[in-house]
């Protein structure tokens, strides 16, 4: 098994912890790393998806789970701006299946900023890349970046 592991970690932004669910949701990266393997033994293909999804929410104003906000009467979505039109549909479905599993299983909320990230680490993983860290307790935004 030749696996590349990432030793450095970056250093850390203000607000984010190594440690942020380690007592309040002990299990969120053990949920999202059965999820993602789940799904990627259907389809490895859906690996370039999630990291491409987590491209996409980090891109315009930092990673905030903006891209996955759905449109409403005050504002459209980034779902539906031009860049983001060709994400895989598939690649937010299953986002919104780990985020409801780790909402049933954890007493906080966990971002889906962070649920995003997670997502995207562990796709890299299990498509034969490298293995690193990921700091968390990002904010969601709750404005889509296409209204600023």
């Amino acid at each position: 098994d030749n696996v590349l592991t990432l030793n450095a970690d970056p250093p850390l932004v203000n607000g984010l912890s190594w440690t942020f669910y380690q007592k309040s949701c002990p299990q969120l990266e053990s949920i999202v790393k059965k999820r993602i393997d789940f799904y990627l033994k259907q389809d490895i293909t859906q690996a370039a998806g999630l990291l491409r999804l987590h491209f996409h929410d980090c891109f315009v104003q930092g990673c905030d789970g903006s891209v996955l906000l759905d449109g409403s009467a005050s504002g459209p979505s980034e779902q539906g701006a031009s860049p983001n039109l060709s994400l895989r549909k598939k690649a937010f479905e299953i986002i919104n299946d780990i985020k409801s599993r780790v909402d049933k299983a954890c007493s906080v909320v966990v971002s889906c900023a962070d649920v995003t990230a997670l997502a995207a680490k562990e796709s890299v993983r299990a498509a034969g890349g490298p293995q690193y860290r990921v700091p968390l307790g990002r904010r969601d935004s709750l404005k889509f970046a296409t209204q600023n």
